[in-house]
């Protein structure tokens, strides 16, 4: 059976409904406005106090004075039974007031269960016959259920139980004495009522079966106190353990598509609809294996997750990164090119916004602006597609040699994707290079897909005979190199334009407002729920259009001049040479890059991602042939200070995760790993703990 929202509802008693928060606020906003207008009218003759006395003030403060004037003296008026108003009327007025108290009763109630706020986890209830010596006591698994919701930082467990809220408006009244001569007493108590203190409460019932292997389970109960929906889950494994972490699973997949949380990434698009435990589950486990460096059962969960949830491109995003560090860059780069037209357009529209103009105005680029979300759905996934096909010397290497996890059929199938998607690069180098014949009648378009189409596949027969098997594989990683370059060099330059537009439309306005707002808010929590504002910043962008990519370019196409000779010098990137690299243009161009404002050089960006490719295009200018040892040692120490900087400011995963990938993995530094001011900085950024041997005590 399906729900009203479309999604099934997979045995469950019923489903958590999504709160409407804003509905609630927008009336209770409008009746807010509505009572003051009202008392301003009951008070027009007859204000609190005579604010002709603050002529003193300035108009807008005189203006205030008055208004609030009208509005107490209307106020006073309503509870004098001598000032005026008739029966009808303050029967009204009350009866508004408590229309009014309805809405805002209303509207806190769907803030809390959207929040939420905390969640009531009653004792667990033992209904097994083998829960004695031999397992733990009831008290530990209830502290260990509180341990495994509390870990997902949704919300915070209560650790005792608490007191179920009012479920009818009336209630709030029932034991409430309204007396006119008593509002000091009756209003606050009245007020506070009006505050739910518990959105929901799970609880849990063990139970136990003769069949194996999992015969230990649970009955997990998940209730809204809010709009009185429930949840019912049962779960079984082989041990408590298990049975205990399927669970929590189900409770956060409960509450996920209905609260706060479910808003932001990965599980924005399941908001509102049924969130199988079993995909949170793959999740959380592939992220926790990730982060502990087992890759390779990182990337069996990942697989897990995809197939449960295949249309999320946050998924694919961290799939691809875990086969970066895997060295399966083939299997990353095809992860990543399926997944790119995942934001709610077609594949042919997003080849046709790729090769536009990056400042020319076009009704493509603005779906962005009408759909905000998607553009930050793909935006790490089409930054982990330019850093794959930028690295080309590794990519290259593995596409000649077709290694990876499905090597054919990943090959076979990615080709025509590659070629309907990346054509244009080579539209001026199947004039140069010959590697297709009898091309002469031929339109550009045409030739440059033979020829890309040419290039990736294996070498031709004719020239695996005419030439020996080294010159062969030379020839044709260059080409592959090169167009893999070129792609990525066009990738950067879409993704800079994109935001670029996205900031002129102010899609990073709303946000900024409100971490703002929570900044200067004294009662705001410590800890931030929603999550970064984009997962690449500026800075890293600008990085990578002004000197990564166009560096690599210089180097991709003075490998394809060298094994294609006599043809002459290909390609230029602008100030760039790969063999005449100066370390001034580096400077100023990075410097560039790092500016907040162009008119203003001293204000620069300092965040993680921006200094770090800073510092790999130093590292990467010491990789040409033409450097001398003076140099390499002015750009390992300008690397080494950008690092530095970097390893300041860095925060969460980046302390500790990318440790491994800076020190050991990244291509980039590959140069760079091997000079003693690397292993310095390593030494001292990242300090292994000694370990001291046990000598005997001296007397």
């Amino acid at each position: 059976m399906f729900n009203r929202r479309g999604a099934s509802e997979h045995g469950l008693t019923s489903s958590l409904p999504a709160p409407r928060r804003v509905a609630w606020w927008v009336w209770s906003g409008l009746g807010s406005v509505a009572l003051i207008g009202l008392l301003m009218w009951a008070g027009d003759s007859h204000p609190a106090w005579d604010a002709s006395a603050w002529d003193w003030a300035s108009g807008w403060v005189q203006g205030l004075a008055e208004l609030v004037a009208q509005v107490v003296g209307g106020l006073g008026r309503v509870f004098d039974q001598s000032g005026g108003l008739s029966l009808a009327q303050r029967l009204g007025f009350f009866g508004f007031v408590l229309l009014l108290l309805y809405f805002y009763w209303r509207a806190t109630r769907a803030w809390l269960a959207y929040k939420p706020g905390p969640v009531d986890v009653q004792q667990l209830t033992d209904s097994t016959p083998i829960l004695g010596k031999n397992s733990p006591s009831i008290e530990d698994l209830t502290a260990e259920f509180r341990r495994q919701l509390s870990e997902s930082s949704m919300y915070a467990p209560t650790t005792l139980p608490a007191e179920a809220p009012t479920t009818s408006f009336l209630e709030l009244f029932g034991d409430i004495e309204i007396d006119p001569k008593k509002l000091g007493v009756v209003l606050p108590r009245l007020l506070s009522r009006l505050r739910p203190k518990l959105a929901y409460r799970v609880g849990g019932v063990l139970r136990f079966r003769d069949e194996e292997p999992d015969q230990y389970g649970m009955t997990v109960t998940v209730m809204a106190f809010v709009f009185g929906g429930s949840r019912a889950m049962t779960v079984w494994g082989k041990d408590w353990d298990e049975v205990i972490r399927k669970a929590a699973c189900c409770v956060i997949s409960s509450l996920l598509p209905v609260t706060r949380a479910g808003r932001q990434p990965p599980w924005r698009q399941w908001w509102g609809r049924e969130l199988k435990p079993e995909l949170y589950e793959a999740y959380q486990e592939a992220n926790e294996l990730g982060r502990a460096g087992h890759y390779h059962q990182a990337l069996v969960r990942y697989y897990e997750a995809i197939r449960l949830d295949p249309a999320n491109p946050y998924l694919r995003a961290e799939l691809a990164e875990i086969q970066e560090k895997m060295g399966l860059h083939i299997d990353a780069l095809d992860t990543c090119q399926r997944a790119l037209a995942l934001d709610g357009q077609t594949a042919h529209g997003y080849n046709k916004r790729l090769w536009q103009s990056g400042r020319k105005l076009h009704w493509c680029r603005l779906r962005y602006f009408r759909h905000p979300r998607r553009y930050r759905d793909v935006l790490g996934l089409r930054y982990r597609n330019t850093i794959i096909l930028g690295i080309s010397e590794m990519t290259a290497e593995q596409w000649y040699e077709r290694r990876g996890t499905n090597s054919e059929g990943t090959h076979e199938n990615l080709i025509p994707v590659l070629v309907e998607r990346y054509w244009p690069v080579a539209v001026d180098l199947a004039d140069i290079d010959p590697l297709v014949k009898n091309q002469a009648c031929l339109d550009d378009e045409e030739k440059a897909r033979n020829w890309l189409e040419a290039a990736l596949k294996m070498p031709s027969e004719s020239e695996s005979e005419s030439e020996d098997c080294d010159t062969v594989k030379e020839k044709n990683l260059s080409r592959i190199r090169l167009a893999f370059q070129k792609a990525a060099t066009r990738e950067t330059n879409r993704l800079v334009a994109d935001d670029q537009w996205a900031r002129l439309a102010g899609l990073y306005a709303p946000d900024r407002v409100w971490s703002w707002i929570r900044f200067f808010w004294p009662f705001s929590h410590v800890q931030r729920v929603r999550g970064p504002l984009q997962p690449v910043t500026r800075g890293a962008f600008q990085v990578n259009r002004r000197m990564w990519a166009p560096l690599r370019l210089a180097w991709a196409s003075e490998l394809f001049d060298n094994s294609h000779s006599p043809v002459p010098p290909y390609v230029r990137t602008g100030p760039l040479v790969w063999n005449r690299i100066q370390l001034k243009e580096l400077r100023k161009q990075i410097h560039k890059a790092r500016r907040r404002f162009p008119l203003c050089p001293l204000w620069r960006r300092r965040d993680w991602l921006t200094l770090y490719n800073s510092a790999c295009v130093y590292a990467l200018a010491m990789k040409t042939e033409a450097a001398t040892d003076h140099l390499k040692n002015e750009l390992a120490r300008r690397a080494v200070k950008t690092l530095e900087k970097a390893v300041l400011v860095s925060k969460g995963r980046f302390a500790s995760v990318e440790q491994a990938w800076l020190v050991n993995e990244d291509p980039d530094l590959k140069s760079l790993q091997t000079n003693k001011l690397f292993q310095g900085f390593v030494q001292t950024a990242y300090p292994s703990p000694e370990v001291s041997e046990k000598s005997a005590p001296s007397r």
